[in-house]
């Protein structure tokens, strides 16, 4: 899974609607003048998943890094940030998420 098609499911979940264009790497919003949607690099919209569904967080140094998820699974990666991604784009796809939001 490719880091757009994680940040696209990660909106999804969000509710938030993102425009079929790019600009500088990063999805856009359809508002102008928000800034652009990168929960795999902007901690703030990362935290937001999390208060949003709910998710446990759980650090393991001598495993892989961090832990993400809830009781029935767990995503680990090195990095928080695309941890949590990673998990919510793993549940919405679970869900049979739409191609295109």
């Amino acid at each position: 899974m490719t880091d757009l098609e994680i940040t696209r499911l990660c909106a999804q979940a969000s509710d938030i609607m993102l425009s079929d264009f790019m600009r500088a790497g990063k999805y856009t919003m359809f508002k102008p003048g928000n800034p652009a949607y990168d929960p795999l690099h902007d901690d703030a919209q990362a935290m937001r998943l999390v208060k949003k569904l709910l998710l446990d967080i759980h650090c393991r140094l001598d495993r892989n890094g961090w832990y993400v998820g809830d009781l029935k699974d767990m995503v680990p990666h090195s990095d928080l940030n695309h941890a949590i991604c990673l998990f919510v784009a793993k549940m919405q796809m679970a869900k049979g998420a739409p191609e295109r939001p």
